[in-house]
């Protein structure tokens, strides 16, 4: 799991020879290990090696066939390469898994906010987070909506959580400056 971990944050930072390397590691340790094969499949698909993006994660497709973000890299894949009915079938796959599309309400509460609707916007987000409880994006743009709101204590609150979900050292340290710019203003 550490060494799929890393691998995700190498991928987040765009370094996808170190992603490769540590999702390899994390296969070599447990061969039945679907994150790591997941991670994997998304690594091949951003270096443009569609076929082995496909194997890999079929391969986690095929263990474990309840797999939404497996069936979701799945259908990325097979749009950008064109083939539009396997796409179908396999994005119908993931909305009998997921009724709902991933990050949903999340789209709508940042749409809302830009359209200058906080309220409607935090409540959006609020649906997501019992979805994603500890998706740090949902968090930031809560943080927005409260603030836009005038919700002071909400929205520290909710960068403060933004900081502590996030997946790298980098949007940590963001969040984390944006924490303390709030703090700064409020006292």
């Amino acid at each position: 799991m550490y060494l799929n971990n890393r691998s995700a944050e190498a991928l987040a930072r765009g370094e996808l020879d170190s992603a490769y390397w540590y999702a390899r590691a994390a296969l070599r340790r447990d061969p039945q290990f679907v994150a790591a094969a997941n991670t994997l499949g998304v690594v091949y698909q951003r270096a443009g090696h569609g076929e082995a993006s496909e194997r890999a994660l079929r391969f986690v497709i095929e263990r474990d066939p309840r797999s939404t973000s497996a069936w979701a890299n799945l259908t990325r894949l097979l749009r950008s390469q064109g083939r539009y009915e396997e796409a179908r079938i396999a994005a119908a796959r993931l909305a009998a898994l997921e009724p709902q599309a991933p990050f949903h309400f999340f789209e709508r509460g940042r749409a809302a906010l830009q359209q200058g609707h906080p309220a409607e916007a935090r409540d959006l987000l609020l649906r997501e987070l019992r979805l994603q409880p500890q998706q740090h994006e949902v968090h930031f743009w809560l943080a927005q909506a409260y603030a836009a709101l005038g919700d002071a204590k909400a929205t520290e609150r909710h960068l403060g959580l933004a900081a502590d979900n996030s997946p790298t050292r980098q949007t940590r340290a963001l969040y984390a400056g944006k924490l303390e710019r709030l703090r700064a203003l409020s006292h």
